[in-house]
């Protein structure tokens, strides 16, 4: 992993921190049962939407190397072994 995708995870991993924290202000927002909890639970969930797609863009540079790596190891042709390169030249 190089410095830059550390970086990226250290910060991914403090969004997916702020984010459960939004979940647990939330649920206790709600647990007031009246309208203003309700609101400020909708709003804090909204960010919190936005904290894991933060996360989520924070390691995508990764997850699309990777994938792309995957694929090319998938769709590469296998090299000829050395028994196949003196089976053909015969």
């Amino acid at each position: 992993m190089s410095d830059q995708e550390a970086w990226d995870e250290l910060h991914a991993e403090q969004f997916e921190k702020v984010a459960a924290d939004c979940d647990r202000v939330a649920k206790e927002w709600a647990a007031k049962h009246c309208i203003e909890g309700y609101q400020m639970a909708a709003q804090i969930l909204t960010q919190k939407e936005v904290y894991r797609r933060m996360a989520y863009s924070m390691r995508q540079p990764r997850y699309v190397r990777e994938e792309r790596e995957r694929f090319e190891a998938e769709t590469s042709p296998a090299l000829p072994t050395p028994t196949q390169k003196d089976e053909r030249n015969a």
